[in-house]
């Protein structure tokens, strides 16, 4: 996706801004199982880092976000021993539901400077300070 909306934004010769989503599960407590899961998710990390060198000359910001716990059926479903923590935490800032967290992602993204890129926003509700 990165690769092609990238083509349409050169193309245009505006500009523009690319978003992708990764996971916490790359910098926060870890989990056991996920070992396939981080490493994908580390490799949607890299991939931005090198679009955004890539891209830079084209006025192309790269940013990468990092959601925390989002309520989803896997989520919900998921088995084995969470990690301890403010990720644990039930409270109202702990957990998302992935509307909310998607609007929150594309505003925080959508009204930053143009000249912020390569950058990586956790918005996890302190999963990872946990």
């Amino acid at each position: 996706m990165t690769r092609e909306i990238a083509k349409a934004m050169v193309a245009a010769g505006r500009g523009g801004r690319i978003v992708n989503i990764a996971s916490n599960a790359v910098r926060g407590g870890l989990i056991k199982g996920l070992g396939a899961y981080t490493s994908s998710k580390g490799a949607v990390l890299e991939l931005s880092r090198v679009s955004a060198f890539e891209l830079a000359e084209h006025q192309i910001t790269v940013n990468t976000v990092l959601p925390g716990a989002v309520i989803t059926p896997g989520a919900i479903n998921a088995k084995g021993p969470l990690s301890a923590g403010p990720a644990t935490s039930r409270h109202h800032s702990a957990f998302k539901s992935p509307a909310k967290s998607a609007l929150r992602y594309c505003f925080s993204h959508l009204t930053r400077p143009r000249p912020v890129t390569n950058q990586v926003l956790a918005v996890d509700g302190g999963f990872s300070i946990s």
